[in-house]
């Protein structure tokens, strides 16, 4: 025979256990949610950036290469839009985020070696698609063909490079040389 303290065991432990378990549910959930949000904007990504190929009729006729891309897409304007979609930008990989943030700001600039260099980033990273090698493969032959004008501009890395490298070599030369500054 049961005692009534059994009985009330029982009668205490399924409402505990479902409000454990809705508790958790309710705890994870915006992980959850955002985890979601997250996988499907990568592929959303993935599946833009392959679409990302030139217009391509003739790679040596007059465009300049930063024309050659005729397609709006998505993900560039909310990554673009950082104030509205903070949270949302911040809760993704950040490494994707950078180089698909850098590759859009090298079209932007018109710089065409960082838009490769970003371009051949994505195609090795985790946004890598089949379509994607094959537009990098289109980008590489406009930019062997561009008018060498288009392609004179030393890309922001390459200038800035330049420059501390004439600010750091004055600062040097000033000091003579086996002494030290300090």
């Amino acid at each position: 025979m049961e005692s009534p303290s059994d009985e009330r065991d029982g009668d205490v432990f399924i409402p505990v256990a479902i409000a454990v378990a809705v508790s958790g549910v309710a705890f994870f959930w915006p992980w959850f949610q955002s985890y979601h949000r997250g996988r499907r904007f990568r592929y959303l990504i993935r599946r833009e950036l392959a679409e990302a190929s030139p217009f391509l009729d003739d790679p040596t006729n007059t465009p300049q290469w930063s024309e050659r891309l005729k397609r709006d897409f998505l993900h560039r304007g909310i990554i673009a839009n950082v104030t509205e979609n903070r949270d949302f930008i911040l809760s993704l990989d950040a490494d994707l985020v950078y180089k698909v943030s850098q590759l859009w700001n090298a079209l932007k600039d018109t710089d065409h070696v960082q838009w490769m260099y970003y371009l051949g980033e994505l195609t090795r990273g985790s946004a890598t698609t089949g379509g994607l090698s094959d537009a990098c493969r289109k980008w590489a032959a406009i930019m062997d063909v561009q008018h060498p004008d288009w392609r004179k501009e030393l890309s922001r890395n390459e200038a800035a490079s330049r420059e501390l490298e004439g600010t750091f070599g004055a600062v040097t030369a000033s000091f003579p040389r086996g002494s030290d500054p300090s």
